[in-house]
């Protein structure tokens, strides 16, 4: 830049604005990133508890879809 007489004060501009532009559009990206990867971590929290809800409710739903209703009466 200097071979074509640029002088220092317009590298310098150039070269902090795109540095500036840089860090922008890096922290735009980190945003929509961080954004997207809260929501995934937090569906596949809801999904986990949905799975270990509906795996610790087999054991008590099929013992009492096999009890008589006589049976499930009288417990009471």
């Amino acid at each position: 830049m200097k071979a074509i007489d640029a002088r220092n004060r317009d590298i310098l501009t150039i070269f902090l604005l795109e540095s500036g532009i840089i860090s922008m559009i890096g922290g735009i990206l980190g945003i929509l990133i961080g954004t997207i990867g809260a929501n995934v971590i937090l569906l596949g929290g809801l999904a986990v508890a949905v799975i270990v809800g509906v795996l610790s409710g087999i054991y008590p739903v099929r013992k009492a879809a096999k009890m008589s209703p006589v049976e499930a009466v009288r417990y009471e």
